[in-house]
């Protein structure tokens, strides 16, 4: 039977989840240093993140997410819903018309997949980081929180630095930078987030304000190592609301066949 181009789309989206962006001037002979922050430009900008980070514990969006790399205009449904703590994670993805194409289960330790055009199952542990990817996304915590909530969040780290006032670098124990900030420079929203040793960037665009809560509307997730570039433009986001438990249970159908993330 002769695969429909949503299915084509289905299997694209789960390959990606189980494999683990995207002048000079010849006249003047010594170039300006650039202008570079303070450390209380650097701690500035450290603290809104944190105080945007600590601002949302709950958080359901609903819109369309394509690919350049599926079919010229195909654009399918997404519903993504995120508890902070516990830590809780679902992702939706479904025709336009409402049949679903891909589920996604992740909590603190557990991801779950159910891949309704292949009728299989997926199964693995959050804990095995950098073992495989889900929409692109590295499967750590914090770097699918920050496209959840649809602002980046900082990894755990040292210490931070800056050779620039639009950009903040997060640096480990060992030196090692781990994540870059790149802001918008008139109203120093974060502009994208760059993971060094996860090869993969979010960018973030089209920011709404709720209160003091800010959100980006646009979402790209880039990945060059899976070359994967993902494009989530969301019409609806709510936060702080409740959400019930339920939402987080997947029911298995039982003609789906169960494969463990890493054997498929």
């Amino acid at each position: 039977m002769k695969n429909t181009k949503p299915d084509l789309i289905a299997k694209t989206v789960v390959w990606v989840v189980v494999l683990v962006f995207f002048q000079s001037c010849a006249q003047v002979p010594i170039p300006s240093k650039p202008k570079t922050p303070d450390r209380n430009a650097i701690e500035k900008l450290h603290q809104a993140m944190d105080r945007q980070g600590k601002a949302v514990q709950t958080i359901v969006s609903s819109g369309k997410v394509s690919s350049g790399e599926w079919d010229a205009g195909t654009e399918l449904s997404t519903l993504i819903i995120g508890t902070l703590d516990p830590f809780r994670i679902k992702i939706e993805i479904t025709h336009p018309w409402g049949r679903p194409l891909l589920h996604i289960l992740m909590t603190e330790s557990t991801i779950k997949i159910l891949s309704f055009s292949e009728k299989k199952f997926y199964t693995g542990k959050t804990g095995k980081r950098g073992t495989f990817t889900m929409l692109g996304i590295p499967i750590d915590p914090a770097i699918i929180w920050s496209f959840v909530r649809a602002y980046p969040v900082l990894l755990p780290h040292f210490d931070t630095t800056a050779t620039t006032t639009d950009q903040i670098t997060c640096i480990n124990s060992k030196k090692e930078n781990i994540q870059t900030v790149d802001f918008y420079p008139k109203h120093s929203y974060p502009r994208s987030s760059f993971f060094m040793k996860a090869d993969a960037e979010l960018f973030f665009s089209d920011y709404n304000e709720t209160g003091t809560i800010v959100y980006a509307r646009k979402i790209v997730v880039n990945s060059p190592k899976d070359k994967t570039r993902l494009l989530f433009v969301f019409d609806r986001t709510t936060v702080n609301k409740p959400v019930p438990d339920e939402i987080f249970e997947m029911e298995v159908p039982a003609q789906f066949q169960a494969i463990p993330l890493g054997e498929e």
